[in-house]
């Protein structure tokens, strides 16, 4: 889950910050095909689980965590 939810926040930081993805909502739906092809979910995979994390924010915490520490690491390298 850890590398979903990073992947999910390149993809939506890319779409709304200075990265610019396309104009068109295709663009940004290939996008999101290719995540879930990569992490091999589907949309209502993806739905549940993060329902389920939801429901548990001890765990979902924890979770996130490593993902600020995965986005951080992202961040570093590009600069």
């Amino acid at each position: 889950m850890v590398a979903v939810l990073t992947d999910i926040h390149l993809i939506e930081g890319a779409r709304t910050g200075l990265v610019i993805m396309g104009d068109s909502v295709g663009g940004v739906n290939e996008h999101y095909k290719a995540f879930f092809e990569k992490h091999n979910v589907t949309q209502a995979q993806y739905d549940s689980s993060f329902v389920y994390y939801s429901k548990n924010p001890v765990v979902f915490d924890k979770i996130y965590e490593r993902v600020i520490e995965n986005l951080s690491l992202i961040e570093a390298e590009i600069q």
